[in-house]
């Protein structure tokens, strides 16, 4: 989905369940009808860059609400332990500095356009 859809394992209409659990997707980008890029931020705003998140952020924003997120770990300078880092070479890409670097810049580019889940769940609750 790309709008806040409440998860119903008996309905998929997208009908309000006795639950009220909600998905918050995240944003992509369609780049033709066959092959959609992620934009919901995490690995994907280390490996795709700023630009790309800004160009991406800004078309989703005109849609409706849109889901960023990001885990510590993709701004920590620290090394975590692991068996064999080289079974997972893209997972350091970019890792620490120059993501928090982007991530300021991209707080400062989207500045007032931020919110938080819980909100975005209260408005789209009545729907």
């Amino acid at each position: 989905p790309l709008q806040p859809y409440f998860i119903n394992a008996n309905d998929l209409s997208g009908r309000k369940p006795a639950t009220g659990l909600m998905e918050l997707p995240w944003s992509n980008y369609k780049i033709t009808p066959f092959f959609t890029l992620p934009a919901g931020g995490g690995y994907f705003f280390r490996l795709l860059g700023l630009s790309y998140f800004k160009c991406v952020l800004k078309k989703a924003i005109k849609k409706g609400d849109s889901m960023f997120y990001m885990h510590p770990i993709d701004i920590s300078r620290k090394t975590i332990p692991s068996v064999n880092p080289r079974n997972r070479p893209f997972y350091w890409i970019n890792k620490g500095e120059k993501t928090e670097r982007n991530l300021i810049n991209l707080l400062k580019e989207f500045k007032g356009s931020f919110t938080t889940c819980k909100d975005v769940y209260l408005k789209n609750l009545d729907k």
